[in-house]
């Protein structure tokens, strides 16, 4: 019988060198910055969602909820925090998803990402924070820069200090941001296509051995996605527009098999087009990294 362990993402417990862009909350290795002080960009920029954050107007979020943007994510709340990932486009498009933490906040549900962040599918940055907005330009939530979260008695204090933008990180979400237009002749695809049940076309196993399904990825509405690679399930968050694409790539089981890494495939992806039918996920730079088709 297959042993089935579930691997959740780890809060590191050393300081750890991530970073803050100069007005997103966060600090530069060189210099701090006033976020309040910062001018309104037209022009999405990942690196100035980098920060700690004071979250308000978000439904069902108490007062005081925190959010901190950093290598990784971490929402922080009464009952303690909640972490996981993100992703954001040079386009605008914001993903998250969180998937450990605390057990009080985590609780029995299979994903503990609060409705209103899950919902997120763009980012705008103001002079006085950012805006995060739903798929239809609603407002799901404000962010205020300076929100300083309290540890727990088993965590660092620094890991609830602003985060700070070094080089490995601005070049690391810069890297994959996916701006400009898609590097592609093929016609681009929207959120509306993506929407539903999808298997792989590409990449094929390397061994031919049986699946005990197929390959494949379902993404939600809600902003969230369910995948497999055949033996083992995962979920995340996704956003995309207009070609462009962004996910996030949360807990798995690990059971062993030969298998097809849908949904990390699908997070490295910057743009997305369609082929004939067939769903085609590229790098920011135009690397292939898989394809889908509908079941």
């Amino acid at each position: 019988m297959r042993a089935i362990v579930i691997v959740l993402s780890a809060l590191a417990l050393t300081a750890c060198g991530s970073s803050v862009a100069p007005g997103s909350g966060a600090t530069s290795p060189t210099a701090s910055a006033s976020a309040s002080s910062a001018p309104s960009s037209a022009v999405p920029d990942p690196t100035r969602l980098v920060g700690s954050w004071t979250v308000s107007g978000a439904t069902g979020a108490e007062p005081g909820t925190v959010l901190r943007i950093a290598a990784d994510l971490s929402l922080w709340q009464s009952c303690g925090y909640l972490m996981g990932s993100w992703r954001a486009s040079g386009t605008g498009l914001f993903a998250a998803n969180l998937d450990g933490g605390d057990g009080a906040c985590v609780g029995t549900t299979r994903n503990p990402t609060p409705a209103w962040l899950r919902s997120v599918a763009r980012y705008q940055v103001d002079a006085d924070g950012i805006t995060l907005l739903a798929p239809d330009g609603a407002v799901a939530a404000r962010l205020a820069p300076g929100g300083r979260p309290t540890p727990g008695p088993n965590l660092l204090p620094s890991l609830t200090d602003p985060p700070v933008l070094d080089p490995r990180l601005r070049d690391a979400l810069t890297s994959a941001a996916g701006t400009g237009p898609i590097p592609t002749t093929l016609p681009s695809a929207s959120r509306a296509d993506l929407l539903g049940a999808w298997v792989t076309v590409l990449p094929r196993p390397s061994s031919g051995l049986t699946h005990d399904v197929v390959p494949g990825i379902t993404f939600r509405d809600d902003g969230s996605y369910r995948a497999t690679d055949g033996c083992n399930g995962t979920q995340g968050g996704w956003s995309a527009d207009a070609g462009s694409v962004v996910a996030t790539r949360g807990a798995s089981t690990l059971i062993g098999c030969d298998n097809i890494d849908v949904a990390q495939f699908v997070a490295t992806a910057s743009w997305v087009a369609l082929d004939d039918g067939v769903l085609v996920l590229l790098k920011a730079d135009g690397t292939e990294t898989g394809r889908l088709k509908r079941p």
